[in-house]
């Protein structure tokens, strides 16, 4: 109890500071949730589950884009961020994934896809969270999993020069994991987590239309990979 209570407290004051600067997707919209959206079919009805759904920007581009095909419930461990996204969802849920027992029992339903996004980085045993949520996916869906990538070309040059790169937006203790394309891949093929499709934020080359080169080369410009994955 004093250790989820303890994460609550952090991200609590993490959404808080978030919305403070207008780090918001309503604001912006992050790359990544684009790169998201291009890995998600439509057709017919979808159900989604967005985990760590933060202030809510899957919900905000799929109901835009999908409106009625798209059931989505998100999921996220702070009240504050909840707040933010329950208007952009079919349904919300205060939830400590690392905590939750019995996640079968208390969603009910399988999904078409399960979206965790810049979340496994932050959790303590990110293979567990993996574990329990491969029975939410129905037989032929699809985890969409994103996460920042340690060997993004400018965190090399940072490294050359004997800094260690900056990722976390609030607090160093926001990351507890460090992946890069190559070590990500193997930790999924530890959990029976197959990649299909890889995408990402391309930074520099999605704005001059390059982002081909990215797709090419997703380990080197990608600050965030998004990959769709299989069981």
């Amino acid at each position: 109890m004093g250790k989820m209570k303890s994460l609550r407290n952090f991200y609590e004051s993490y959404w808080k500071y978030r919305r403070k600067i207008k780090h918001l997707s309503i604001k912006r919209m992050p790359r990544r949730i684009l790169a998201i959206s291009r890995l998600i079919s439509v057709k017919g009805k979808v159900d989604i589950l967005d985990v760590g759904c933060g202030d809510g920007g899957l919900g905000i581009l799929l109901k835009s884009k999908y409106d009625g095909q798209v059931s989505i419930i998100g999921v996220d461990i702070s009240e504050t961020a909840l707040s933010m996204a329950k208007k952009y969802y079919d349904k919300v849920l205060l939830l400590d994934v690392e905590e939750a027992k019995n996640l079968k029992k208390l969603f009910n339903k399988k999904f078409d896809y399960i979206v965790v996004s810049e979340v496994l980085e932050h959790l303590i045993d990110p293979g567990n969270v993996l574990k329990k949520l491969r029975p939410l996916l129905k037989k032929k869906g699809y985890f969409i999993l994103t996460f920042p990538n340690f060997a993004f070309w400018t965190y090399r040059l940072q490294l050359l020069f004997g800094q260690f790169p900056k990722q976390p937006l609030y607090h160093e203790k926001e990351h507890f994991h460090y992946w890069t394309l190559p070590s990500f891949i193997t930790f999924l093929k530890k959990y029976g987590v197959k990649p299909k499709d890889i995408d990402g934020d391309f930074h520099i080359l999605d704005l001059v239309k390059f982002r081909f080169l990215g797709k090419w080369f997703p380990n080197f410009f990608g600050i965030q990979i998004v990959i769709k994955c299989e069981i």
